[in-house]
């Protein structure tokens, strides 16, 4: 619990936590992050993925250097997992990171188990959500059926080997990242119309380079959530070199393609 005490020091924290005596310990707010009301310390926080995505633009709004998540490693795993029944790639496989922008997850080396210990052993009460039993959400599914079956027939270190193959695919992920960065730097040209890929020596680009590098200029470009299929498709968009082809994005955003040239912007109609 250092760093803690450490990064709250003359700065603003909020901390999503399911124990609010941390937050009072810590000196740092308790926030609803869908309004961006603060709530009192006393009152308890439960943050859906969507709502610690949202946390990242309330930091922004409010002006506070970081924002807490008491994300554990069983988290981790039940993310993982979560992740790989949905298709995921090696992003989202590669599972959360301990920090992301202004997101800090530092308990996330724990296990629940060591930190219901610690919580034990300094007379720190918690509370527990009850939505955590009902087996309707495939996340619950996975923590009290999926898991304990493949301990048992399977793996008794699966949580571990999980967590172990999640840091080795962030450390790919990273690497990937960073060489899309420097060919998206090479090709890209920002301006008032959208963000402009010249795409015309596109199939010598790798295809993971070349997935990473559309969606980096649809998020630049002003887009929120691009999955699979709109990357797929945009992707074919450019290796077809189909002059004067329209793709409609999500969020009103499109893609044009022209004589080695895509542009992605913001459709107003």
């Amino acid at each position: 619990m250092d760093i803690l005490k450490e990064i709250s020091k003359d700065r603003l924290i909020i901390m999503v936590t399911h124990n609010p005596s941390l937050a009072e310990k810590y000196s740092t707010r308790i926030i609803n992050l869908m309004d961006g009301e603060v709530v009192s310390d006393s009152t308890p926080f439960n943050p859906s993925e969507q709502e610690v995505k949202v946390s990242g633009e309330k930091a922004q709004e409010l002006n506070t250097d970081f924002i807490l998540t008491a994300h554990h490693s069983d988290d981790q795993v039940e993310t993982v997992l979560l992740k790989l029944l949905r298709g995921a790639g090696i992003e989202g496989l590669s599972g959360m990171q301990v920090r992301s922008g202004k997101i800090l997850r530092p308990l996330l080396h724990l296990t629940r188990e060591h930190l219901e210990n610690y919580c034990a052993l300094q007379n720190i009460n918690y509370c527990y959500d009850s939505s955590n039993d009902d087996l309707h959400y495939t996340r619950n599914k996975i923590r009290r059926e999926l898991l304990p079956y493949l301990e048992k027939n399977f793996n008794p270190a699966i949580k571990k080997a999980v967590v172990q193959s999640a840091g080795i695919l962030q450390e790919d992920d990273d690497c990937l990242n960073q060489m899309a960065q420097e060919k998206f730097q090479a090709i890209a040209n920002c301006t008032d119309e959208g963000v402009i890929l010249n795409v015309r020596k596109w199939q010598e680009v790798p295809a993971a380079l070349r997935k990473r590098i559309l969606r980096q200029a649809y998020f630049l470009a002003g887009g929120k959530e691009l999955g699979y299929r709109h990357t797929e498709a945009l992707d074919v968009l450019c290796l077809r070199k189909t002059s004067g082809k329209y793709l409609q994005l999500p969020q009103k955003m499109q893609a044009f393609y022209q004589r080695g040239s895509l542009t992605i912007k913001y459709c107003l109609k």
